[in-house]
């Protein structure tokens, strides 16, 4: 129900402009009474011994418990390696309205990899390096390295373009060139 306010037709207008602006436009941020003295509150979990490897590896992250409204948990899960697999972002219990949105993950693996050096096969262990990265769009990229330096040599992203990077002896990019599936040749960057 809209109220009727007297006088020109114009405070009508106005009125039906700004309710169906509430409308459409996205929620903005909390103000605290005193922006001067405002905290954030956070809170923990580890995995214990009885997760073996993962003892003592950050398991949750919580911001806000004690606010449903704005509280999300982070969950980590890791490898074998301890390296991390995965973050899942989701809402906490309670959480209503415009709080709720959908869970979240990103990840990535640490597989092992050959690459050639100068002739020679090397092979990189797994669990030493990122060979993978998967973002909370499930939009991935792959990774190869130079195991002397631990640089990336080599980066294809989501939409196919790799980028490759020719190290010198002191791990120093001496060259690198972006190639794309739709060209032919590679284009210097």
């Amino acid at each position: 129900m809209m109220r009727e306010f007297k006088g020109s037709r114009v405070g009508k207008a106005t009125l039906s402009i700004a309710l169906l602006l509430t409308l459409i436009l996205p929620a903005r941020a909390q103000v605290p009474a005193n922006v001067y003295s405002y905290s954030r509150t956070s809170s923990f979990t580890y995995y214990t011994a009885a997760d073996g490897a993962k003892n003592g590896l950050l398991k949750t992250e919580t911001v806000e418990p004690n606010n449903a409204q704005s509280c999300v948990t982070t969950t980590y899960a890791y490898d074998a390696y301890g390296n991390k697999a995965s973050a899942t972002t989701s809402n906490c219990t309670g959480a209503t309205g415009r709080a709720l949105f959908s869970s979240r993950s990103s990840g990535g693996t640490y597989a092992s990899q050959s690459v050639s050096l100068n002739g020679t096969t090397v092979t990189i262990p797994a669990g030493l390096f990122a060979t993978n990265a998967t973002n909370s769009l499930q939009q991935s990229e792959s990774r190869q390295y130079d195991p002397r330096f631990g640089a990336v040599t080599k980066l294809t992203g989501p939409n196919g373009l790799a980028t490759q990077w020719i190290l010198d002896a002191d791990a120093r990019s001496r060259s690198c060139a972006l190639t794309a599936p739709a060209l032919s040749l590679p284009t210097a960057c």
